[in-house]
């Protein structure tokens, strides 16, 4: 039918069209538009954790985290032991010159996770 063959092709063509990178338009507040308030879209920089279960298995946590949020993701720095205190508080880490408190999010969440797998860091605003 020739009618389904247009549609075909114009939906396959607006696929490629939204295919391709474009800079993002940004608001009048400088940020992209799709971080403006009431924009009802959200970008998610998603993560990993995981976990040694007591059977010896292995459980892969994905998590995510609005981007808005996050200033930056690092490998893991040098951190340095803080006496005193919550076992989540891992230590403190200097970036470019700012002390860090760095805090273990599977820790917190009382998960056992495996130091090889233990090598991104980031750095998050609330």
């Amino acid at each position: 039918m020739p009618g389904d063959m247009e549609s075909r092709q114009v939906s396959q063509g607006s696929v490629v069209d939204r295919g391709t990178l474009a800079t993002p338009k940004k608001s009048s507040s400088g940020l992209p538009e799709v971080l403006r308030t009431g924009a009802n879209e959200l970008e998610i920089v998603d993560f990993r954790i995981f976990e040694d279960k007591e059977d010896g298995s292995r459980y892969e946590w994905i998590m995510g985290v609005n981007v808005a949020k996050v200033r930056e993701v690092l490998r893991l720095p040098e951190i340095t032991k803080v006496p005193n205190m919550p076992p989540q508080v891992e230590g403190m880490a200097e970036i470019r010159g700012e002390l860090i408190p760095v805090i273990s999010l599977a820790r917190w969440m009382g998960l056992t996770e495996p130091l090889k797998y233990k090598n991104t860091f980031f750095i998050w605003s609330f």
